[in-house]
């Protein structure tokens, strides 16, 4: 019986210590996963801060597009007006 005892209590033990390593290696799972997520966060907010940058220098380039055109747009309609005011 006393044999038996021992036995079962060096199972649990060793239940235990498996249990206990597995734990451990959870844990440091867990943490490596973090710090992944960390560096994959501070990646994502450079992309998006790189895509910012992109977009208003590109509304930028635009905005001076339109603008030369609607200068381009006045100047046509002011030839047209002379025209048509020489025609007449």
């Amino acid at each position: 019986m006393a044999v038996q005892e021992v036995n079962k209590d060096a199972e649990v033990s060793q239940r235990v210590m498996k249990l206990q390593t597995t734990q451990e290696i959870i844990k440091a799972a867990l943490k490596e996963q973090e710090r992944k997520n960390t560096e994959l966060i501070a990646s994502l907010r450079i992309v998006e801060w790189e895509l910012d940058d992109a977009c208003k220098k590109t509304m930028r380039s635009q905005a001076s597009m339109a603008a030369l055109l609607l200068q381009e747009a006045g100047s046509a309609r002011k030839l047209q007006a002379a025209a048509v005011l020489a025609y007449l």
